[in-house]
């Protein structure tokens, strides 16, 4: 059987040492495993959003023996591949002798079990040195789950995130909530019509007055009044007349940054291939603008095999 010291040096090889720790708030800050995320037991069936792919092994830390959650998870589909007891004393003995304990209240940004956008994640660096410690604003347009929303919101973004489903939005809300980052979030529910044309839905799940439900929406320079972005972003989302109207939502200097399903031949169901992109189809429209420069353009695979076309564009100071 395989002793704590094994389990963790297993574990601290890894190259994402994730950690899902069950024990309450207030336990965790007095002393915890590094690069852990607390999410207490009692709220985790609420907070499922902040767990990593079901495809993803990671560590789980819980406050006593034969806990219901070895149970749970599992049955959820989740892989607890590292499993630690902070009830026994050896556990912290050999946590501590491998340099993995931190003490106090987490400081920087806080740790993720999940993970964004690759892309996402990998060009952010450069956007936020180009941008050189300013504060930074986004929009993510059809924010979904919110994942790439909240990632941007621990890392000191102001993010306004919006979605054409309520539940979208619910979520996105919600999970911002969680994790304590949502003083910087505004996110609302709208629709952006096939025309382009962009049709708030105030009321929610409080039902749509026919009219409403119908009325032809405003043209996008109107519904944001020349407001603009550091970063735009659009993440496996799709409305081909929008494609050229993104730019004037950013700010000279700003980026554009889209990742969508592309048409390169593979074989895959959705989404259908009238929604998708086609090849070289994203950085010849920018490319041909003045104010534009594609930074890079790449075909990537997403975990289920199916290939995306990702861009980052970047708006001139100056034509």
């Amino acid at each position: 059987m395989a002793t704590d010291s094994d389990k963790l040096r297993a574990w601290k090889d890894t190259s994402d040492l994730l950690c899902l720790d069950l024990r309450p708030l207030d336990e965790h800050q007095a002393k915890r495993l590094r690069s852990s995320t607390c999410i207490p037991w009692k709220d985790l069936s609420l907070r499922c959003a902040e767990l990593p792919a079901k495809s993803v092994p990671f560590a789980v830390l819980i406050p006593f023996s034969n806990h219901p959650a070895l149970t749970w998870l599992p049955e959820h589909g989740w892989d607890c591949t590292w499993v630690f007891d902070a009830s026994q004393p050896p556990f912290w003995e050999a946590a501590e002798m491998y340099g993995l304990v931190c003490r106090g209240p987490d400081e920087g940004p806080p740790a993720l079990l999940f993970r964004p956008c690759p892309f996402l994640a990998a060009q952010l660096p450069l956007i936020q040195a180009a941008k050189n410690g300013t504060s930074l604003s986004c929009l993510d347009i059809g924010c979904g789950s919110g994942r790439d929303t909240a990632y941007l919101l621990t890392r000191g973004w102001h993010v306004d995130a919006i979605d054409s489903l309520p539940n979208a939005v619910e979520r996105t809300l919600q999970l911002a909530t969680h994790m304590r980052v949502h003083a910087k979030l505004e996110a609302w529910q709208v629709k952006i019509m096939a025309n382009g044309a962009w049709h708030e839905q105030k009321n929610m799940r409080e039902g749509i007055p026919k009219e409403e439900r119908f009325a032809p929406g405003v043209p996008m320079d109107v519904y944001f009044s020349g407001k603009q972005y550091d970063l735009v972003l659009t993440i496996r989302f799709l409305v081909k007349t929008l494609l050229p109207d993104l730019p004037r939502l950013v700010k000279p200097g700003g980026y554009l940054l889209i990742s969508h399903f592309v048409e390169d031949g593979s074989e895959y169901r959705q989404p259908r291939k009238e929604h998708r992109v086609q090849l070289n189809e994203l950085s010849s429209l920018y490319g041909a603008q003045k104010d534009l420069e594609v930074v890079i353009d790449v075909i990537e695979k997403i975990e289920d095999g199916r290939p995306v076309n990702s861009v980052l564009i970047r708006k001139k100071t100056k034509i």
